[in-house]
């Protein structure tokens, strides 16, 4: 399945904000106390390398309604198209060189809180839905599926099911079995005290809440944070993601560095550089 960034594994869900009496400042926890926010930033163009040579380049705009996101088109002809209904996301459909390669669909309870992500790969004829599962003690569980054909509904049992825990709001540690597999990997989070390049755009926080979707299309942001590492532990893989960012006078990254080494016998390191400009 084709994307708008880069594969890299990378992973966050979101901070909550407070809002101050100005629409258009945001004191945001990382920022409480320190510097006021500009919500009125919305990323408008990316550029990511992805190669150590520097030869492959992706560049995404983003076009906007407000605040709400209407497409990504990159230079690669990919294409994604968002739809909302009221104010929170509930489908996107991307397009490689005008063929649907992708369609995903979001569902949510009364809190606006993400219920299920079904995410339908038509280019493999597969489907993996997520559900969610918001438990008393601040976790939240989920259950995902994978299965053959293009579904709305999942078949048999799920292939993987992750308890996830936060400090605050923000998620610090995930714990995942799969069906066939006894151990349980593990992933730790970090993040700075810096703004979200995606942080403002209408809907985005409850999708937050889908790990599977950040790494897709957010590669590594959070809320209003954004994460400086990841290590996962565990079978079958092993590995650490360090990003290192460059931040204008607002705190929203102008670039990122992000580095992933394999701690497995003969594993290699991968790297990305991503530029950030906005309106």
């Amino acid at each position: 399945m084709k994307k708008l960034i880069i594969t890299l594994s990378a992973l966050a869900l979101f901070v909550s904000c407070s809002k101050s009496t100005d629409d258009t400042v945001d004191l945001t926890p990382s920022n409480t106390g320190v510097t006021p926010v500009n919500t009125n930033v919305l990323v408008q163009k990316t550029i990511t390398t992805t190669s150590l040579t520097g030869t492959t380049s992706n560049e995404r705009i983003y076009t906007y309604n407000g605040k709400k996101l209407v497409e990504i088109n990159s230079n690669l002809g990919i294409k994604s198209i968002f739809t909302y209904t009221g104010n929170l996301i509930s489908e996107i459909k991307t397009s490689d060189s005008g063929t649907d390669t992708n369609k995903e669909i979001f569902t949510y309870d009364a809190s606006s809180r993400l219920l299920e992500y079904i995410n339908q790969d038509l280019d493999n004829n597969s489907t993996n839905i997520y559900k969610y599962t918001y438990n008393s003690n601040a976790t939240v569980t989920v259950k995902h599926y994978q299965n053959t054909g293009i579904l709305t509904t999942p078949t048999g049992n799920a292939f993987e099911t992750e308890t996830r825990y936060f400090t605050g709001k923000e998620l610090t540690k995930v714990e995942k079995t799969r069906i066939g597999v006894t151990d349980t990997t593990t992933l730790n989070y970090e993040y700075d005290v810096k703004n979200n390049p995606f942080m403002n755009i209408t809907g985005m926080k409850q999708l937050m809440s889908s790990k599977e979707f950040v790494d897709d299309f957010m590669q590594g942001f959070g809320n209003s944070a954004n994460m400086i590492k990841e290590i996962q532990l565990g079978t079958p893989n092993v590995e650490t993601v360090k990003v290192t960012y460059t931040y204008n006078s607002d705190n929203y990254p102008t670039a990122s560095q992000t580095t992933v080494t394999s701690a497995l016998p003969g594993g290699a390191t991968d790297t990305a550089r991503t530029q950030y400009f906005y309106q």
